[in-house]
């Protein structure tokens, strides 16, 4: 991270160090950053859960500092607030799309300092923190013209991951690009992208898409890479293979039930891994390079060794499938289930 702060300060950007420590910022902390934090509430709801997904706003200025020898810059950095969220202990759902004042006022100050601290670890700085929340957030992210093309958000995603390759790798990044897109639309895949952290799922398979949750908070193109051709799998084992759902079929012998879900995951898990090991070696990307971009999380890592753990969760979802039949709610496909009919309104196209 050093390095990369002392090659921004550096480079001769136009706009002098604004611009300079403004990039520096939104590396710090990327579009659609998630804050999480809790507070006690005095009612029956106890413990609070509390995630605030933000950006910082290109109208965040950074000066030279004249005032003090000390500190080099000043600066005040806007941050847009995309989302507030809550979750009480005694309630499994988040409540989404909530106001500032839903919120202690000392949840906004632990956001600011973790922002204005985060910046100070790499520069000297001083700084105010100023929020801009949802009813001004269409004003201020409009930066782009009508005849601007606007990304798509597997693009933003991979110009992300791009940012931390070798200059003279980056090109290997747009043959990535191609293949999962090529991929994805040779076999007429449908692919969604949730933005959201708060669903429980990387990724999810549906009888009508694959949805990719939250990939702006994964770490490693290995991660993205991996969470794409996972779902991916499942989809071909469902129709190309013509696999049994274990979800929509019976579901009273968990035993037998939860033995076929950890095949099919057993199988998707190699897939995904398989296909990274392939680009990595077909693009002949170095050793060095492959262990710190293509690196997986260490629960993608040890995921075959996971069964009981994934089981534990299984029986939570069958659980819940059984009370939504009983209710007389209508089960069909896991899109039907809270965990993701939740979320289905907010999908975005991926490619």
């Amino acid at each position: 991270m050093k390095y990369i702060i002392h090659k921004i300060l550096k480079e001769n950007v136009k706009g002098s160090i604004s611009n300079k420590l403004l990039k520096l910022t939104t590396i710090l902390f990327p579009p659609h950053s998630v804050f999480e934090d809790w507070y006690s509430d005095a009612t029956e709801n106890g413990l609070v859960d509390v995630q605030i997904e933000y950006s910082i706003s290109p109208k965040t200025t950074f000066s030279e500092n004249t005032s003090s020898y000390d500190v080099k810059y000043s600066g005040t950095i806007f941050v847009l607030i995309h989302d507030i969220r809550t979750k009480s202990i005694v309630d499994d759902s988040w409540d989404i799309g909530l106001k500032k004042d839903d919120v202690p006022n000392f949840i906004w100050d632990d956001l600011s300092e973790k922002i204005i601290r985060r910046i100070r670890e790499q520069v000297s700085v001083i700084l105010d923190c100023e929020f801009i929340f949802p009813k001004t957030i269409k004003i201020t992210e409009s930066v782009n013209s009508d005849d601007t093309p606007k990304q798509s958000n597997f693009d933003k995603l991979i110009d992300k991951f791009k940012e931390n390759f070798p200059e003279e790798l980056k090109d290997k990044v747009d043959v990535i690009n191609d293949f999962v897109k090529n991929y994805i639309k040779d076999n007429n895949f449908t692919i969604k992208f949730l933005n959201s952290c708060t669903t429980g799922f990387a990724g999810v398979r549906t009888k009508d898409q694959i949805i990719i949750c939250s990939p702006m908070n994964m770490k490693t193109i290995g991660d993205f890479i991996y969470t794409i051709f996972h779902e991916i799998r499942h989809e071909e084992q469902m129709t190309n293979l013509k696999l049994e759902n274990p979800l929509t079929g019976d579901l009273e012998d968990f035993e037998e039930l939860s033995r076929k879900y950890w095949d099919l995951e057993l199988d998707a898990d190699r897939f995904a891994k398989e296909m990274i090991a392939k680009l990595v070696i077909k693009l002949n990307i170095p050793i060095d390079v492959a262990k710190t971009q293509f690196t997986l999380s260490p629960y993608i890592q040890s995921y075959p060794s996971l069964g009981k753990m994934i089981k534990h969760h299984l029986q939570g979802i069958i659980d819940s499938i059984k009370a939504i039949k009983k209710s007389g709610g209508e089960y069909n496909d896991i899109q039907d289930h809270p965990m993701v009919k939740n979320h289905i309104d907010k999908l975005e196209d991926f490619i």
